[in-house]
């Protein structure tokens, strides 16, 4: 029995070192080799990529496990960034070893023709020297990626087919999903020495950035600051150089699974010193002055807002050493349901020597100082029958286009359709104090309008993606040269949208309607009827005028933002749904979603917080306690 034993025993041990023996060991050569062979793969695929070779490349040698090969591969493509080009889709052959697949060829597949690809390259090229031509010397490394943020967020266009995901599409072709903002602004940032690197969550299915400013890193994400749905001229600043702890306390960035493509540069973003900087809050884009001053539009918090004349945005002046108000614009926009929206949605462009901004249904031109301002174009019956303006923007030839939307948001999560429309007007030469525009010399030509409808329902991910075409479609605006003294509306275009996939930037941008019926919960009635007066539309100010006091009609601090307590979910009624998305909130689930006009709803008890008295309250009143 012994004897047996100690065979048996020693038949074990025997087999055990043979396993051992059979197991790879890390010595510092095989280190080595594996550097080598991740060093050679990285050499054929870069020549591959700058010869746009389409033939199978051999890496059976390499002895390469097929999900490194791909770690690298990706490593590569998001880190360079300049690759617009290669896609991040790829051919291969492999084999499978002793528990191992490894990688035998690999081939390269590209997004665009590659005929067309050195041209392309020129282009982006080019569009990148013309962007940066707009930075200042005198700007610090924050503003310069401020102004980058900013450019990014106003002439990229979220890509609602989830088609075009590169820098090329994003600068050049003006639209791309959040990968091709991530990977420009890796472009943008390093043409200025400013390290920029792509970070991605498999989770959220998202790319954005991170920046390093003086020694310290911070996260940037242009994508989620591109006011949707795609509002003209308007980038908010949520994500503009914060802080880990800032993000991950964000529903739309919180996750565990962050992954840097930062070429082995461990990264951390700790330094909170720009978390509430001058542009933090500001719905409008930073327009950048000569003196290294912004103008910009900021609007009052919606949670303090309780009447419609509380709906205000002041327009500032201002950067990191001090800010300057010129003038405030009272300002709000109608619902449909015969209420107003808590946020107002004053935007500010730039021309010549003026400073245009809007209201709901008119385009304003001021002076530098605020001391002056006239109303240049009053909405149309026909254009107000289509909604209101949400968004505007004036290129450099003096073409001023405005974007009319029946409301700002989508109506819910399971009806993501929203109606916009684009008009243009052509400003005259900006010389200052040769010419007046009065509304009166306003002429208008009526056109036909067309639609195109879009429909995705598919989501887009940062890591694999399906060859894109290069077929666009554009919509052609003809304008007409016209004398300075006059401003001529044409080229009226209907876009309808279906958008789905990327969330709203920021809940004061996601304003749910008021509901229409009035209940006992309701704390204020409606705004007052159009003969009384109409609070979506401020009064011009004379021509003379030096006046910087707030526009407003005389009434309008009669009418009300509706507030329904306890509807938290801001559907119109209040019931144990409320209560559990309210508990959630109070509990700190950062996964909850919840909209403007719903914080306002969830205060149930009027005690200027959301707690669990406010829960308490809304359970009292589904039992009819209350």
């Amino acid at each position: 029995m012994k004897s047996t034993l100690k065979k048996l025993t020693s038949g074990l041990l025997s087999a055990g070192m043979l396993l051992t023996m059979m197991q790879p060991v890390l010595t510092a050569s095989t280190v080595a080799a594996a550097a080598s062979a991740a060093d050679t793969f990285r050499t054929l695929v870069h020549n591959a990529w700058e010869t746009k070779s389409t033939k199978a490349i051999s890496t059976s040698s390499l002895r390469i496990p097929l999900d490194q090969a791909a770690d690298l591969y990706y490593e590569m493509l998001y880190t360079e960034a300049k690759w617009f080009y290669v896609s991040s889709s790829f051919g291969y052959s492999s084999h499978t070893g002793f528990r191992t697949e490894y990688m035998d060829s690999i081939t390269v597949q590209y997004i665009y023709d590659i005929s067309e690809i050195d041209s392309m390259q020129q282009e982006l090229d080019n569009t990148v020297s013309e962007i940066l031509s707009g930075v200042q010397s005198g700007w610090s490394d924050a503003e310069k990626v401020l102004y980058l943020h900013d450019y990014l967020a106003e002439h990229c266009e979220y890509d609602l087919t989830y088609t075009y995901n590169d820098a090329y599409a994003a600068l050049c072709g003006g639209t791309a999903v959040c990968q091709g903002y991530a990977l420009a602004m890796c472009i943008l940032c390093r043409e200025l020495d400013i390290p920029c690197y792509p970070i991605t969550s498999d989770t959220l299915k998202h790319m954005w950035n991170v920046v390093q400013i003086g020694g310290e890193w911070y996260q940037l994400d242009a994508t989620y600051d591109d006011g949707a749905p795609d509002m003209l001229g308007r980038a908010t600043h949520m994500y503009v150089l914060v802080n880990d702890a800032y993000m991950q306390a964000d529903p739309y960035h919180a996750a565990s699974d962050w992954n840097y493509f930062s070429e082995g540069t461990q990264i951390t973003c700790t330094d909170a010193q720009y978390n509430n900087a001058f542009w933090y809050y500001v719905m409008d884009t930073m327009h950048p002055m000569p003196d290294g001053t912004w103008y910009y539009a900021e609007a009052v918090n919606p949670n303090e807002v309780q009447y419609a004349s509380d709906v205000k945005a002041t327009i500032y002046r201002g950067n990191a050493s001090g800010t300057e108000a010129i003038r405030t614009v009272s300002a709000a926009w109608s619902t449909t349901h015969n209420t107003v929206y808590s946020l107002c949605y004053v935007a500010t462009q730039l021309y010549g020597d003026k400073v245009y901004y809007f209201d709901p249904t008119g385009i304003y031109e001021m002076s530098l100082d605020g001391s002056a301002v006239k109303k240049i174009y009053t909405l149309t019956a026909e254009e107000k029958a289509l909604g209101e303006i949400y968004g505007m923007r004036i290129d450099e030839t003096g073409l001023l286009t405005y974007q009319i939307m029946a409301a700002p948001a989508f109506a819910s999560e399971d009806d993501l359709t929203i109606d916009v429309t684009f008009h243009t007007i052509q400003l005259g030469n900006p010389e200052p104090e040769e010419t007046t525009v009065t509304e009166s010399e306003t002429t208008t030509t009526t056109t036909t309008t067309t639609s195109t409808t879009t429909s995705t329902t598919t989501t887009t991910t940062t890591t694999t993606t399906t060859t894109a075409t290069t077929t666009t479609t554009s919509t052609t605006t003809t304008t007409t040269t016209v004398p300075e003294t006059t401003v001529t509306t044409e080229a009226h275009t209907t876009v309808t949208t279906r958008r789905s996939g990327r969330t709203m930037t920021t809940p004061t941008e996601t304003t749910v309607t008021e509901p229409e019926t009035t209940t006992e919960l309701t704390t204020t009635v409606t705004e007052p009827t159009a003969a009384e007066t109409t609070v979506t539309e401020t009064a011009a100010v004379p021509e003379t005028s030096a006046e910087t006091t707030t526009e407003t009609t005389a009434a309008e601090t009669e009418a009300p933002v509706s507030v329904l307590r306890g509807d938290v979910n801001a559907n119109g009624i209040v019931d144990v749904s409320d209560a559990v998305l309210l508990a959630r909130l109070v509990a700190e689930d950062q996964s909850v979603r919840i909209s403007t006009q719903g914080l306002l709803n969830a205060d149930s008890n009027s005690d200027g917080m959301r707690d669990h008295n406010d829960v308490l309250w809304i359970l009292r009143f589904i039992a009819r306690l209350l």
